[in-house]
């Protein structure tokens, strides 16, 4: 699936952005980058340790979540020109 290959807002291989848990401790907020995308879900990658539902993720290993689960980080190229 050569579609699914790349993050389709950004024209990089890869966007930044947090993948939002919830549990009873409250929100936890961990940095990641998209690497692939499909219809429902975005596939990413961590630099660090990550707990998710489905079991820890660690470095380097790219999991697919639902894309209610990632909020997109502002790029520069949306925040520069603005006023």
């Amino acid at each position: 699936m050569a579609g699914y290959d790349y993050h389709p807002r950004s024209k990089e291989p890869s966007s930044a952005a947090l993948v939002c848990t919830n549990s009873w401790a409250g929100r936890l907020e961990n940095p990641c980058r998209i690497v692939g995308e499909t219809p429902k879900k975005y596939r990413i990658e961590v630099d660090e340790t990550t707990e998710l539902p489905g079991g820890p993720l660690q470095p380097g290993e790219r999991r697919l979540v639902p894309k209610t689960a990632v909020r997109l980080l502002p790029t520069p190229e949306t925040t520069e020109g603005g006023g």
